[in-house]
């Protein structure tokens, strides 16, 4: 007969610790006690002086790309509740026609009269709704907005000053 050694075994039970949140796909948590940036656009005048970027130096992807996008649609006025249309050549200066075509195909931009741009209802939803989802850094969107209206080119845009230049929004 074989003796069998068994111990009990006392298993204590600790109180689980908190997981973190989990976000569902497609968006981010963030702390409650953090403060929210606030973006501080301001449409520009029609016949305002413009700083702007060079096509090629401008943002191509990423939270560059969505910052000054944010940033140049709200400089011209784009954002507004309204939709109001501007002159297709004052999208072209602040935003280039790489960026007018891509929107159009994705029918964020329409055309209006009198050679006029302006955003779709699903291209406002879009833009408005990107920034409301906390997915446009505020910041980096301010950091655009002044270069347009005092042409300094802040380090984290990432534009080198040689790539600023002044212009005018036609009027």
């Amino acid at each position: 007969m074989s003796k069998t050694a068994t111990k009990s075994l006392t298993v204590s039970k600790k109180p689980a610790a908190k997981a973190a949140p989990v976000a569902p796909k497609g968006k981010t948590v963030r702390k409650a006690d953090a403060a929210k940036p606030t973006f501080t656009g301001k449409k520009l005048p029609a016949g305002s002086k413009v700083h702007v970027i060079a096509e090629e130096a401008r943002p191509a992807s990423g939270q560059l790309l969505f910052a000054h996008t944010h940033a140049a649609l709200a400089a011209l006025g784009l954002l507004e509740a309204a939709r109001p249309a501007v002159p297709k050549q004052h999208v072209l200066t602040l935003m280039g026609q790489r960026a007018v075509t891509y929107h159009t195909k994705k029918q964020n931009f329409e055309a209006a009269p009198n050679h006029g741009i302006r955003l779709s209802v699903t291209g406002r939803n879009w833009f408005v709704g990107r920034f409301a989802e906390g997915k446009v850094d505020a910041n980096l969107a301010n950091a655009f907005m002044a270069l347009f209206t005092d042409g300094k080119a802040a380090g984290q845009t990432g534009v080198a000053q040689a790539n600023v230049y002044e212009t005018k929004l036609a009027a």
